[in-house]
């Protein structure tokens, strides 16, 4: 068949045979009868598209063969024919996209290559085909991501995109790993891993591009990319790689890359893992992994705190526990009872952690007794705490709203935050409290001993 495309004239852009050479030398499309017209139209686009049907597999190879079996479809009048091969130029429409981003040296050549990415969107999924869609969407909103500068789109918004892709084409692991890439870097740790699991059950095994199958996909270019962040994002990497052994040239180069970095170390004020409880720190700490033998050792910088254990990650999760062990332990010794040593260890601690945000205060109890009055602003009753603080607290809904108000001192109980402080709202009313400072003291007393027994 294409032995025959060769005798034809050149084909215009309008569809139509022009030229001065072939088979019929000088003479022009338009001088030929209808018929004959339609004829040639027909015998090209049965020679371009040769045996292929236009919905294989294999047949995006072909995409520029089958437009124009498309174009001289159109002028055969083969109408069905015609609408079945259109998406194709939606395909070389996504090849130029995806030659201007791999080619891309500037923010605007991104954003150029996102526009068109965009073009092929609006001709719809149904015109374009599913997987196709999914494509142009996922490449839409990655271009738009790395065209920086330009601040086209929020993460959220990429992360939106590239779920929308994965819709349509489930089985594509390069579209799960960026996925779970965006939510790292929107601080959707647990969300992220949980993303890579997910994959894990829904892409089949495969050889993708560049040779790459999908636990190369998952796990190993993941680590590869958040290792390769301004600041790397080692916790993440490492949580990622687990105990993963590597199993060719390229999985041992990136184990390496991240041996060095946990051996360098990374600075952070949060100290925090899925399964244990973070510890947050007043200010920020260099946290080193390094081997040991046949162990790993986590170092906590400069609060003198190490942990061992056979594999990075459970070293760090040992550091971690005593830490946490160190803080309570010496928080509830008497200072006066610890050697020079151990007081210097429990200044180090407590100055560094913060035992509040951390959970390490102990228990404190959800509410307290506070000393207040009523007062009304508008239509809103609240209690303004007696004293210096002089906060003022609402009521929570459930509290009976008094029938008169008053300037008589009451007690009122609040409920406590996580360092046992008033916050509100105001959970009790008590009545008026007595004039006499003593019944007044006794009552106190009395009420605070019942906080601290609750």
């Amino acid at each position: 068949m294409l032995e025959d495309v060769q005798a034809f004239p050149a084909i215009g852009n309008d569809g139509l045979l022009s030229g001065s050479k072939g088979r019929f030398g000088a003479s022009r499309a338009s001088a030929f009868f209808p018929q004959e017209r339609t004829d040639l139209h027909l015998v090209l686009a049965t020679a371009f598209a040769g045996d292929v049907r236009g919905d294989e597999r294999n047949a995006w190879s072909r995409a520029g063969a089958l437009l124009e079996a498309h174009r001289h479809y159109v002028g055969g009048g083969e109408t069905d024919r015609a609408l079945h091969l259109a998406r194709y130029g939606a395909h070389l429409l996504l090849g130029m996209a995806r030659d201007r981003s791999t080619r891309a040296e500037r923010p605007e050549d991104y954003r150029a290559a996102a526009d068109i990415y965009e073009a092929v969107l609006r001709q719809g999924e149904g015109a374009v085909g599913r997987r196709a869609w999914a494509y142009a969407k996922h490449y839409l909103h990655y271009n738009r991501y790395k065209s920086k500068r330009d601040l086209v789109e929020p993460l959220s918004a990429t992360e939106a995109g590239y779920r929308e892709s994965i819709e349509r084409w489930p089985e594509n692991g390069l579209f799960w790993s960026r996925l779970a890439l965006t939510q790292f870097l929107r601080g959707e740790r647990a969300l992220a891993l949980a993303t890579l699991q997910e994959a894990r059950e829904r892409v089949p095994e495969h050889t993708a591009a560049h040779h790459t199958g999908k636990e190369w996909l998952l796990r190993a270019r993941v680590v590869q990319r958040l290792l390769g962040y301004e600041p790397p994002r080692v916790v993440d990497a490492l949580l990622v790689w687990g105990s993963h052994v590597p199993v060719d040239l390229r999985e041992r180069n990136i184990d390496g890359q991240l041996t060095d970095a946990l051996e360098r170390g990374w600075r952070t004020a949060l100290l925090d893992v899925p399964g244990e409880r973070p510890v947050f720190l007043h200010r920020e700490i260099t946290v080193t992994i390094c081997r040991a033998g046949k162990k790993h050792v986590c170092a906590l910088g400069d609060l003198s705190v190490s942990g061992r254990a056979g594999d990075p990650m459970q070293a760090y999760v040992e550091a971690i526990r005593k830490l946490r062990s160190q803080v309570d332990e010496l928080r509830r010794a008497p200072t006066h009872t610890l050697d020079p040593d151990a007081r210097t260890h429990k200044q180090r601690l407590l100055s560094g952690v913060d035992i509040v945000a951390s959970g390490l205060l102990g228990s404190v109890p959800e509410a307290t007794w506070i000393l207040g009055k009523l007062e009304v602003e508008g239509e809103t009753l609240r209690v303004r705490e007696v004293g210096s603080r002089a906060c003022a607290f609402d009521l929570d809904p459930s509290v009976d709203r008094p029938l008169l108000t008053d300037s008589h001192v009451r007690l009122v109980r609040v409920r406590t935050g996580a360092a046992g402080e008033p916050l509100g709202p105001a959970l009790e009313i008590g009545p008026p409290l007595a004039a006499d400072p003593a019944r007044l003291w006794e009552e106190w007393r009395q009420r605070m001993h019942e906080a601290d027994r609750g």
